[in-house]
């Protein structure tokens, strides 16, 4: 490798300290040199000195020659200086000739309107009196109205109170007639004048309160409070322009003032911080899809999944067509193939497989366990790709969405059309409650000393009232034996409440495996036969099952927190089970031993025979015989039995058990 000059320069400086002789000769020819170059001017020839004096002259010459440069560039920078004062100054005197001939235009303005107010003064005290003098006469007619109306109402009020039901309907239909049926404030005065309760004429709270125009939220701070009435917050599913055309597609009479007038308080719009945390994936996937072709220009922008339900399937009210049946249109894609090499990029919700190590405690072996895990990814592909994958996902998203529509369209009905002999329960777990102390130290505040209590909640709608039923239990069990467990002192109530009901329907949330399974089927069989009535089970479609029974488990959650705040402590089932009674009137609240759940184990037999397809099961219904169901894909409650209804072609099942199974055997509930 060559030496740098650096080095070079050092290794030569060492040889000369090793060579004195000729370091020393350099250190004369560099004093020298250094002579020459300062040398005095006397000490000079003559040559030297007129070269020198000839240097000197030129050095005077262009220092002159400078300073008279800066010179000029000083003049020319005053008279620069001079000429912008004088641009300045003459665009002063413009602005003030334009601000003068303002100033004289308004004061001209301010005349004129001077004059026009007047006029307009004088006018308007001649109105005034002419009003002053209608209006008195208008005062005495009003005030011989007022006796009138004053006799009238005290007459009819008299005539109502001492009337039998019979003629206290008819005086109320006449006159509600006569104030007209869609003119509420007249019906609200003829009811004051009646002396009684407002009459209903509007139904928007209902409309509201559906499963498809409000999610429910089940958090316990997610409340809101208005005249001392603490409701559940309900976020809307869409904006309120687009809730509003389902309103008169429904056949809705108000104005879009008057229904937004009417929307309950504790419905809201969502915001950031009331973000969905149970979104249904295959909605998701599909949005993010379509926001794809939307950005690529493929798709109109504020198009939106239906839209493109509507392109691909002939009807979207047929079930043949939304399943992928009809011949017509099962082969039918929203954009024809392509090859199209573009890259594109979109998001998806993805099941990926996840690998960890595991440390065994007792042996200290590590393990390599697996398991999967949700993940929002982004996706890279073609846009070939991307159009073929979302033809592909649209055939399933049309049945996803018909399922949906039409599991909440019959859950109305059934609500609707409930009937005195029928009853129907929303029911569904909360998440678990924490045990909580009114003082806690601080190992068992952020240790693992507190106990979990199970919470079922249930709704329960009758054809004339409702109730809110809360069951609870240390067990942390949510199998079919916990269900049923807790189910049954429900029906025990409400067989004491109406002993004539024959019919139970029951509505839970879809994809959890804890309802949807061949034990629960079993149970509900066999006790649907021992109580002696009908029973249908229906299951939302996956990743819409929010609804009533949520709000009821952040009620009582909200209820329990307060009481630790008052100085209870809650250590088990049995503190939550007695301050949910004392604390809440509006929930009935039942405890659950552990022993009848383990007793409730017993009763199940082992070889139960599975479902074809439960995925795709969305109605059980009970049968006479022994150990054998009915099922269908969608729920139906057109028939007057459930068992009687054709609808979605239902199937018998057996469970098809080997042995005869021992009915109450060690049960106690």
């Amino acid at each position: 490798m060559p030496l740098t000059n650096a080095e070079k320069q050092r290794r030569y400086r060492e040889r000369l300290k090793n060579n004195p002789e000729k370091r020393e000769e350099i250190r004369k020819k560099n004093l020298e040199r250094i002579k020459t170059k300062s040398k005095k001017i006397k000490d000079m020839t003559d040559e030297e000195k007129d070269a020198k004096r000839k240097l000197w002259r030129k050095q005077k010459q262009k220092q002159k020659a400078k300073k008279k440069e800066e010179k000029k560039q000083e003049e020319r920078q005053e008279r620069n200086e001079t000429e912008k004062e004088k641009r300045n100054k003459n665009r002063k005197n413009m602005r003030l000739r334009k601000l003068n001939d303002r100033y004289k235009k308004a004061l001209s303005v301010i005349e004129k309107n001077n004059r026009t107010i007047a006029t307009l003064r004088k006018r308007l005290f001649r109105q005034k009196k002419t009003a002053e003098n209608k209006i008195e006469e208008q005062c005495q007619e009003i005030d011989k109205l007022k006796v009138r109306n004053e006799v009238l109402e005290s007459t009819v009020k008299g005539i109502y109170k001492t009337s039998n039901q019979e003629r206290k309907r008819l005086i109320k239909k006449i006159t509600v007639n006569a104030a007209g049926r869609h003119n509420i404030h007249s019906r609200i005065f003829v009811a004051k004048c009646l002396g009684i309760a407002r009459l209903r004429t509007y139904r928007n709270k209902q409309f509201f309160i559906r499963d498809d125009i409000t999610r429910t939220t089940a958090g316990k701070k997610e409340c809101r409070t208005q005249s001392k009435q603490k409701q559940q917050i309900r976020y809307l599913t869409d904006t309120l322009k687009n809730l509003y055309e389902v309103y008169k597609s429904e056949g809705g009479t108000h104005s879009f003032s008057t229904f937004h007038r009417r929307k309950p308080f504790y419905v809201l719009s969502p915001t950031a911080t009331s973000r969905e945390t149970c979104l249904c994936i295959k909605h998701s996937n599909a949005d993010y899809m379509l926001y794809a072709l939307i950005s690529l220009g493929l798709v109109e922008r504020g198009t939106r999944l239906k839209d493109i339900i509507t392109r691909i399937a002939c009807d979207i009210n047929s079930y043949d067509c939304m399943h992928g049946k009809c011949s017509d249109c099962m082969n039918i894609d929203l954009f024809m193939d392509s090859k199209n090499d573009e890259k594109v990029k979109w998001w998806q919700w993805q099941s990926q497989k996840h690998t960890y190590i595991k440390k065994d405690k007792s042996s200290g072996e590590e393990k390599e366990m697996h398991t999967r895990k949700t993940t929002k990814t982004i996706v890279t592909g073609t846009v070939s790709e991307l159009i073929a994958l979302f033809n592909k996902e649209m055939k399933l998203f049309k049945k996803h969405y018909f399922n949906m529509i039409t599991q909440q369209s019959q859950y109305r009905k059934c609500l609707e059309q409930l009937k005195p002999d029928e009853v129907l329960l929303v029911c569904d777990y909360s998440e678990n409650y924490n045990t909580k102390l009114s003082e806690e130290i601080q190992s068992m505040h952020f240790g693992a000393s507190k106990n979990q209590v199970s919470l079922h909640c249930v709704m329960v709608y009758w054809s004339n009232k409702c109730q809110s039923i809360c069951t609870v239990s240390d067990s942390l069990c949510h199998e079919p034996a916990a269900i049923w467990a807790h189910l049954l002192p429900v029906i025990k109530f409400i067989k004491e409440q109406t002993p004539n009901t024959k019919v139970l329907h029951i509505y839970s949330d879809g994809p959890t495996s804890q309802y949807r399974q061949k034990k629960n089927y079993f149970l509900l069989n066999l006790f649907a036969g021992k109580m002696n009535f009908d029973a249908t089970w229906s299951f939302t479609e996956s990743g819409h099952g929010k609804g009533v029974a949520d709000g009821i488990g952040g009620s009582v959650k909200r209820c329990l927190d307060r009481q630790v705040l008052y100085g209870n402590d809650i250590k088990s089932a049995d503190d939550v089970f007695t301050n949910i009674n004392a604390a809440m009137k509006s929930v009935k609240t039942f405890f659950i031993p552990v022993q009848d759940i383990e007793n409730m184990k017993k009763i199940i037999p082992t070889n139960l025979r599975p479902l074809p397809g439960n995925n795709d099961v969305h109605q059980i219904i009970t049968t006479k015989t022994e150990n054998e169901i009915l099922h269908r894909p969608l729920s139906c409650f057109c028939g007057s039995m459930p068992e009687t209804c054709t609808c979605y072609f239902p199937k018998r099942h057996s469970l098809a058990l080997l042995s005869k199974v021992r009915q109450d055997q060690g049960f106690t509930g």
